[in-house]
């Protein structure tokens, strides 16, 4: 018999079990803006150099899930302001809506959203939201 737990909302709090209450955000990273399940797939250690050590200095926690075929690094919505602001001047960032991917700048993020925790709610639909950043390999491999 196969055990199926039950989902997210329906999880209570317990003495042994914490319920994270936060959404979080994926970002796909991609190498000259394809995803990284491309050719040109970039490697976790450059991922953690570029992308994670200047979200870690904002004090961002990230949660890293890496397979075969893509790497993604999730982040808690309340702190979506702070990372795009954070990587915006390094990288090209996109929301995938509908398919399309749309540029995406800090001042795109709803007011809701601010640094470090402080946040109202965001009007976000979860599942429409993809954060897609264009890695340059130059400026990963440290070639001007």
């Amino acid at each position: 018999q196969c055990f199926s737990p039950p989902p997210h909302s329906e999880l209570q709090p317990s003495e042994h079990l914490m319920v994270e209450g936060s959404i979080w955000l994926p970002l796909n990273v991609a190498s000259n803006g394809n995803a990284s399940s491309s050719s040109q797939a970039v490697g976790v250690t450059k991922i953690a150099k570029s992308v994670i050590a200047p979200l870690a200095q904002q004090h961002v926690s990230v949660f890293m899930l890496s397979t075969y075929q893509t790497d993604f690094i999730l982040v808690k919505e309340k702190d979506l302001s702070v990372v795009i602001s954070t990587l915006e001047e390094e990288f090209n960032i996109y929301k995938e809506v509908g398919g399309e991917s749309v540029p995406m700048h800090c001042q795109d993020v709803p007011n809701g959203l601010q640094k470090n925790g402080k946040e109202g709610r965001g009007h976000f639909v979860r599942y429409e939201l993809t954060y897609l950043s264009g890695i340059d390999q130059a400026r990963l491999s440290g070639e001007s």
